[in-house]
């Protein structure tokens, strides 16, 4: 057992390497005790109890009958009053939301300490210690709320003064999502994963977009920041990674989309085909307690959670643009009102017709799509295509070392290939000139992030 606890303390520092930080937790619960007459009980024994894990965190009341127990993780809590001369209170089910204090006043009955009266909490505590207004969607509203691509931190958008900000795209540069809300521009949001920013260097902008069934929360906070988010004036969101607890769980899922149940576009001709859609986003996660058979036991003090996302998309999107008549490629451009002018002696052509058309022109006319619509101008309608790739994972390992030190380690890995042909057209005097190009972008995101707790208490 002590070179097991030498090598994981060993394996979490490693981590220091590649990202260390004090991530900003205002997660508490706070409280007064009082008697039956309304005087404070000083002293008194708090302890609560995490449902999930069976980890326990110890506080007790100062001189004003105040206890507060800071750097807990969210979720549910028993909360266990204990005072001599007075019977033992257990508070059961208190709801704990990221980044609140969860506020449970008691008050304490004369009597044995052997007696105990237990009473059911059914609400989240209303969070009164502070002034922040903002918003937590809890782990089972970002489990089963509709979202598009799978992208948590829309959910942010379900407030009432946020939007998903119009430069927003996974395909541009850089690639990201930006957010507008209370009142200021993208620049001066926060994003952040675990209180680590995962915004891009170029603005406030994110590309990471972890797998909703790895994460615990996501809140939003749009006025009286407490200290920690002094560096930016707007939106700040946050999405908690999900901690393993005592019982093992797992999702696996696969969402398909194809082109086989789509309807023709009204613009497609009728001898084309519907355009190519081959959708998949696929993956699962799954947590639970360390366990290495006969070795390690990890229930109430190590847990885990991993996760791993794929996406393929293999689609095709309809374009229409402007290319050359069959007449253009042959040098007759008498559709075009304007005269055109030889390059060569500044003559303008007879009739606006091209007598020297160049030999390399005419072997790159083989490269141009003919038009397949009347006219001069946006007389081309296709399919081009657009394949996206994303893989993605998100891993967590939390460590209760003992009552005043505690770890969790998080790693965060995404690589995401956007491959892409597109037609667009320049107009180059009187005509148009189509193009067709390619191209390929590939983008890496790293994250690592080790995490202490230490409360300091003696």
């Amino acid at each position: 057992m002590y070179l097991l606890r030498r090598f994981l303390v060993a394996f979490v520092l490693s981590f220091s390497a590649c990202g260390w930080a004090q991530i900003a937790n205002n997660t508490t619960l706070v409280g007064t005790v009082t008697d039956p007459s309304g005087g404070v009980v000083v002293a008194a024994t708090v302890s609560a109890v995490n449902v999930a894990t069976n980890v326990s965190y110890t506080g007790a009341t100062n001189g004003d009958g105040y206890y507060s127990i800071p750097y807990v993780s969210p979720g549910i809590y028993d909360v266990t009053v204990q005072m001599n001369g007075f019977e033992t209170v257990v508070i059961k089910g208190t709801i704990v939301q990221l980044n609140l204090a969860a506020r449970t006043d008691i008050t304490l009955r004369v009597g044995s300490t052997n007696s105990a009266v237990t009473i059911s909490a059914t609400n989240p505590p209303l969070s009164t210690d502070d002034a922040v207004i903002g918003e937590t969607i809890d782990q089972s509203k970002v489990a089963n709320l509709p979202i598009i691509g799978r992208r948590a931190m829309d959910l942010a958008a379900t407030a009432s003064n946020i939007i998903v900000g119009p430069k927003t795209s996974y395909t541009g540069v850089p690639p990201g999502v930006t957010y507008i809300g209370a009142g200021t521009r993208e620049v001066h949001n926060s994003l952040t994963l675990d209180g680590i920013t995962i915004m891009n260097s170029l603005g406030s902008s994110s590309a990471v977009t972890p797998n909703p069934d790895a994460l615990s929360a996501v809140q939003t906070q749009t006025g009286n920041y407490t200290a920690q988010y002094g560096a930016y004036i707007g939106v700040h969101i946050d999405m908690d990674t999900k901690a393993g607890t005592n019982q093992f769980h797992g999702t696996v899922y696969d969402y398909i989309q194809n082109d086989f149940f789509n309807a023709r576009p009204w613009l497609l001709s009728k001898a084309s085909r519907t355009p190519v859609l081959r959708f998949n986003q696929f993956g699962g996660a799954i947590g639970g307690p360390v366990i290495l058979p006969h070795m390690y036991n990890g229930r109430d003090k190590m847990f885990f959670m991993g996760s791993y996302e794929g996406l393929r998309q293999i689609s095709q999107s309809q374009s229409t643009t402007t290319v050359l008549t069959q007449a253009m490629r042959n040098g007759d451009f008498s559709a075009i009102t304007r005269s055109l002018v030889n390059p060569a002696n500044g003559a303008s052509y007879v009739g606006n017709r091209v007598t020297n058309i160049s030999p390399i022109a005419t072997k790159l006319l083989a490269y141009m799509p003919l038009a397949n619509q009347s006219g001069t101008a946006n007389n081309l309608n296709s399919t081009v295509p657009t394949n996206f790739t994303l893989d993605q994972t998100l891993d967590r390992v939390d460590y209760a070392i003992g009552e005043k030190v505690r770890l969790f380690a998080r790693y965060s890995w995404q690589k995401l290939t956007y491959v892409a042909g597109f037609s667009y057209s320049h107009i180059y005097q009187l005509f148009a000139d189509s193009q067709l190009q390619r191209g390929i972008r590939i983008y890496l995101c790293h994250h690592a992030t080790v995490y202490q707790r230490f409360p300091f208490r003696l």
